[in-house]
C-alpha cells in the first residue's frame, strides 16, 4: 500500500513556510490570509536572525512550537478538496458549497486510476495517497515548479507590501548562514588605524579591533541584504541585546560618524582600485560620487535620506522603533 502524506504534517509545513517572510521578516500576505493568522498566532518563541538557517536546530525548533500549537483541521478545511477539484469539474458543476469536500473525496477515490487527480483521499480523510504518474512528473521538474511558485508567491507579496525591499530574499530562509567575512575584513583594517580608539556607537564602549561584532544597523530582516554602509561594528553585548530593533535616530550621527571615518582612513591607506572596489555599496545605494563619500556632511545627507523612509517602512510593518541600548 502507498504510504500516505498527513495532512496535518502539510499544514505545519505551509505555516512554517509562511512565518520567514511573515513572522521575521513582517511581511503582509493580506488582511484576510488564513496562513497569517496561524503564524501570528502560535508562539514562536526568542528567534537570533543569524541563527535561521533552513532545516537546520532552530528551524527544527520552531517547527516543533508550530506543531504543538497549530490548529490543523480548520487550516486543512477547504485546501485538499479545492485543489484537485478541476479534475472533477464536470461532476462538481453548480454543488452547494458544503457538499463539495464530501464529492470531490468521494470522486478523488472512484476516479483514481481513469481522472488521474493529483492525489486521492485515505479513508480517514487525514492523509493523501499520490497519484504514482504525477510523483514521476514532479520529481523530473521540482526546478521548474520551484521557480514557477517562487515567481508567483514574489509577485503577490510584492503587491501586497509595495514599498519594502528585499521581498526574493524573503521568501525563505537560506541554506546556510552568510559569511560576513569581507565585510569584517573591512572593518578589521580600518579600527586600528583610527586616529582616536574606535567606540560602540550604542553602548559607548571601547572597540577591540580583533574582537568585535558585526550589527546590522537596519535589521537584515527589513532590508534584506549584507551591504558595508549598513554594517557598524559594536560590543557583543549590543549586538545580542538589539537584535532586529530599530535604532533611536539620534544614533544615526554616531553611523554616519564611524562610517565616515572608516571611509577616509581606507582612502589613504588602500590603492586607488581596491578602495573603490569596496565603496561601491555607498555610491550605488546612497547615490553619492567618489568625493562626496568622503565629506562627512553630504555622507550624512545622504545616510538621513536612505535611512528615514526605511525606519518609516520598518514601523509600519511592525518592528520594533526607537531602539535603545540600557
Amino acid at each position: 500500500m502507498d504510504r500516505p502524506i498527513v495532512l496535518a504534517d502539510l499544514a505545519v509545513d505551509m505555516v512554517l513556510g509562511a512565518w520567514f517572510p511573515h513572522g521575521f521578516c513582517r511581511l503582509s500576505f493580506g488582511s484576510g490570509d488564513r496562513l497569517q493568522h496561524a503564524v501570528d498566532l502560535i508562539d514562536w518563541g526568542e528567534i537570533r536572525g543569524s541563527w535561521i538557517v533552513a532545516g537546520g536546530p532552530e528551524w527544527r525548533r520552531l517547527r516543533e512550537r508550530c506543531a504543538a500549537s497549530l490548529d490543523t483541521d480548520s487550516l486543512m478545511r477547504f485546501v485538499p478538496y479545492r485543489l484537485i477539484r478541476p479534475f472533477f469539474e464536470a461532476e462538481t458543476r453548480g454543488l452547494p458549497d458544503h457538499e463539495v469536500n464530501y464529492i470531490v473525496a468521494d470522486l478523488s477515490e472512484k476516479l483514481f486510476q481513469t481522472h488521474k487527480p493529483i492525489y486521492c483521499f485515505t479513508d480517514d480523510r487525514r492523509g493523501i495517497i499520490l497519484q504514482h504518474d504525477w510523483v514521476d512528473y514532479l520529481a523530473s521538474n521540482v526546478a521548474i515548479l520551484r521557480g514557477w511558485a517562487r515567481f508567483h508567491l514574489a509577485r503577490y507579496l510584492q503587491s501586497c507590501n509595495p514599498s519594502v525591499p528585499g521581498i526574493v530574499e524573503k521568501l525563505e530562509p537560506p541554506m546556510m548562514r552568510t559569511s560576513l567575512a569581507r565585510q569584517t575584513h573591512w572593518w578589521k583594517e580600518a579600527l586600528p588605524r583610527l586616529p582616536a580608539p574606535a567606540r560602540c556607537i550604542f553602548s559607548g564602549e571601547s572597540l577591540d579591533p580583533s574582537a568585535f561584532s558585526l550589527d546590522h544597523y537596519l535589521p537584515w530582516s527589513l532590508v534584506a541584504h549584507d551591504r558595508l554602509w549598513n554594517l557598524i561594528p559594536v560590543s557583543r553585548s549590543v549586538n545580542s541585546a538589539k537584535s532586529d530593533r530599530l535604532p533611536a535616530p539620534h544614533y544615526l550621527e554616531g553611523l554616519v560618524r564611524t562610517q565616515h571615518a572608516a571611509l577616509t582612513i581606507l582612502r589613504e591607506a588602500w590603492s586607488n582600485s581596491r578602495w573603490n572596489a569596496a565603496v561601491e555599496p555607498w555610491l550605488v545605494d546612497l547615490a553619492l560620487s567618489k568625493d562626496a563619500l568622503l565629506d562627512r556632511a553630504k555622507l550624512g545627507a545622504a545616510y538621513e535620506s536612505t535611512i528615514t523612509p526605511l525606519m518609516l517602512i520598518g514601523g509600519r510593518q511592525g518592528f520594533v522603533q526607537g531602539w535603545e541600548y540600557a
